[in-house]
């Protein structure tokens, strides 16, 4: 049986702390605790139904910081009603649609609308999705590295998130019930750090200085595009029609139904 390595609080809260005072001493708490290795359904329920607090990513030092981010083995993606709402049913479809799922999902202190169909009702939930091994800092660039995950693979999938999700020193609170759980399911996390260093938007040249590096660590094949001298290119409409019998992925394209986890594209 294959163990988790997280940071949870060894104490559980039944809602999240209504003063500075109890915030400030349960996330303390919280960042002096040890790191612990349990299994997946065993943090799904801590965290998801008895309310326990966990940390992003495992941190080492003195100081709590996004820097001082050593490790992590998941990803939390935190929803709530602001402009525009998604239910855990349309969030699981999005993942499905590309290709991927959620190990499990939960509803939040917030959340009022637990009843009979959850994966509907809810509207204050986190989805959790375990990766196939620990993954260093280091090897993926860092912080910066890190931001980029949720940056270029799943804020485009759904523009509503959280956006401080990425953060390395974000902490997420418990839960009080579990709504989906698929154990068996990993996100292979080369397939992840493909896709992130091939869409990576964060303008830093010292990253930019390392994505041959990373993509070659990964066994990933990659090569400079070459310069192309601008050509107009008039095609008949039969011309586009044999394109998108041979291509799928173009013919996708064009219907509207592009996917960033297109297999052609990998």
């Amino acid at each position: 049986m294959s163990l988790f390595t997280v940071t949870i609080s060894p104490s559980p809260l039944a809602q999240k702390p209504t003063s500075e005072s109890l915030f400030l001493s349960h996330r303390s708490e919280l960042i002096e605790s040890a790191i612990s290795e349990i299994t997946l359904e065993d943090f799904a329920r801590r965290v998801g139904q008895e309310g326990h607090s966990y940390l992003a990513c495992n941190h080492n030092g003195s100081k709590f910081c996004n820097n001082s981010a050593i490790n992590f083995c998941f990803i939390s993606l935190d929803f709530e009603p602001k402009n525009e709402s998604i239910s855990p049913f349309e969030v699981l479809e999005i993942l499905k649609n590309e290709g991927l799922d959620a190990t499990f999902i939960y509803a939040t202190f917030g959340d009022k609308n637990v009843g009979n169909d959850p994966l509907k009702q809810v509207l204050r939930f986190r989805v959790v999705i375990a990766l196939d091994r620990i993954t260093e800092l280091p090897e993926i660039g860092g912080v910066e590295g890190f931001k980029g995950i949720f940056v270029n693979v799943f804020e485009p999938l759904f523009p509503t998130m959280d956006r401080n999700c990425k953060d390395p020193a974000r902490f997420f609170y418990g839960g009080k019930s579990l709504i989906y759980e698929n154990y068996d399911y990993r996100l292979n996390v080369d397939f992840l750090l493909y896709k992130s260093a091939m869409f990576h938007s964060f303008g830093s040249a010292n990253f930019k200085k390392q994505k041959k590096e990373l993509i070659a660590r990964h066994s990933i094949k990659y090569a400079e595009q070459p310069t192309i001298k601008k050509t107009k290119i008039r095609w008949s409409e039969e011309d586009w029609m044999f394109a998108r019998s041979e291509w799928p992925l173009l013919d996708d394209f064009f219907s509207g139904r592009g996917k960033l986890f297109h297999d052609s594209l990998y």
